[in-house]
């Protein structure tokens, strides 16, 4: 289904990215990366670094899913996913200071998010 998808508009960017879903919950992971490689090559964005880090990190490629998860956190600092999973992949590579400060870095933005719906519940 999403083969045809693809096949019909190359540049279908949420076909791509509901392809490398099917494929990672096939645990097909090197599939599953590439057809995210295909949706980050489409839109350069944290959720699409994300997704591609994640198919890394399920590959245990933790110095790969670094850098992209680093890339992800340059144009999202605010997904606290993408941070979470940044300091686990630093903790994994025995990169202490940088679990730490990604992790300190996903508390904060995860304080700033509880404030914030804090604020506009009592509005």
């Amino acid at each position: 289904m999403y083969h045809a998808s693809i096949r019909a508009d190359a540049a279908n960017h949420d076909a791509w990215q509901d392809f490398a879903f099917a494929l990672s919950d096939g645990q097909w992971h090197k599939w599953a990366e590439w057809a995210s490689r295909q949706a980050l090559a489409l839109r350069l964005n944290g959720d699409n670094y994300f997704a591609v880090g994640n198919h890394l990190l399920s590959q245990k490629r933790y110095a790969d899913a670094r850098q992209l998860y680093l890339q992800g956190a340059a144009l999202s600092p605010n997904n606290p996913g993408l941070m979470h999973n940044l300091g686990f992949v630093c903790h994994l590579s025995h990169d202490d200071v940088g679990a730490v400060d990604a992790s300190l870095r996903t508390c904060q933005v995860q304080h700033a998010v509880a404030v914030l719906l804090f604020i506009h519940s009592a509005a």
